[in-house]
């Protein structure tokens, strides 16, 4: 049975209407000199492999995400989040490619668009 294009449709939209908060399991941020925890995860500065940042469509422009890659798993960073002007602080001090990141999301064409700050060479 194939799926009718129309519903399909309906429901995508409904999603993009349908409003994104931080959620309960948004855990404040703590950020340190070696790195950041969010709850009681802790990741290592050295252990990020990648960062991305993208926006969340259905929101006001500045609720953003960032996705920071690290021991094979994905974190997700909503700028709701308690602490997450730390974070970003300390994100371009580590990474300082990372420093136009605001502008750069800004510039991409699609709502929910995701753009690649950093990655380990």
């Amino acid at each position: 049975m194939r799926p009718d294009p129309n519903r399909v449709g309906i429901l995508f939209h409904l999603d993009e209407r349908r409003p994104r908060t931080a959620g309960p399991s948004a855990a404040p941020i703590s950020v340190t000199a070696f790195g950041f925890c969010i709850g009681p995860t802790f990741v290592p500065w050295q252990a990020v492999s990648m960062i991305h940042a993208s926006r969340v469509h259905g929101t006001p422009s500045d609720d953003v995400v960032l996705e920071f890659a690290a021991h094979g798993q994905c974190l997700p960073v909503r700028a709701a989040q308690p602490g997450f002007a730390a974070l970003e602080a300390a994100m371009t001090g580590a990474f300082p490619e990372t420093t136009g990141w605001r502008e750069a999301l800004q510039t991409l064409s699609r709502p929910r668009g995701r753009t690649l700050l950093y990655q380990r060479p």
